[in-house]
């Protein structure tokens, strides 16, 4: 199907940032970030501005595949073209830095995220923490007891990383049991 719209692509005698941005993701959907950084490039030299939209879909590509310089570098660029970064591009770079272990980035980051309460931000951080195990970035403001009362959407699976994450910490089963009687319609 990515083949089909590529020679879709090819035949739009005028491509605009969306037509790229749309191949792009495509690309970066099946996991094939180094055609994703030569298509911006190739966009780039075509004298198409990137949006938005395009760096998400490059921060996310850059951090599926752990490339942590080229993600570095793409957003850094966003400044370049005059793009505000979103939550959705600090969440991209705070999972780019957390999927590497790089812990002081992400507090680096937090810093300057406006809703450091946004789900998948949070999701991002706990995966990272679970994986290298690193207990204590997820306390303190970050703590499981804040951010339960915080997130306007609590998703269970959210409160299973966090069970994982703080096994031996007694005060979690508790949220766990809160969280599940809540979403049982009990109080």
């Amino acid at each position: 199907a990515l083949e089909k719209a590529r020679e879709m692509f090819e035949q739009i005698p005028v491509k605009d940032v969306v037509s790229w941005s749309a191949l792009i993701s495509g690309h970066a959907q099946l996991g094939h970030a180094n055609l994703v950084l030569n298509l911006y490039r190739r966009m780039l030299s075509k004298g198409v501005m990137p949006n938005l939209v395009t760096f998400v879909v490059l921060l996310s590509a850059c951090s599926h595949a752990g490339l942590v310089k080229e993600g570095e570098k793409i957003f850094e660029e966003m400044f370049v073209y005059h793009l505000t970064p979103t939550l959705e591009h600090y969440t991209c770079m705070v999972d780019l830095f957390g999927r590497v272990g790089r812990f002081d980035k992400v507090k680096g980051l937090l810093g300057k995220v406006s809703h450091p309460n946004h789900l998948p931000l949070f999701l991002s951080i706990l995966g990272s923490c679970r994986k290298w195990r690193n207990v204590r970035l997820g306390d303190g403001h970050l703590s499981i007891r804040n951010c339960w009362m915080k997130i306007v959407h609590p998703h269970m699976s959210t409160w299973k990383i966090c069970i994982n994450q703080h096994e031996r910490k007694i005060e979690y089963v508790g949220i766990l049991h809160f969280a599940m009687r809540r979403e049982n319609g009990l109080r």
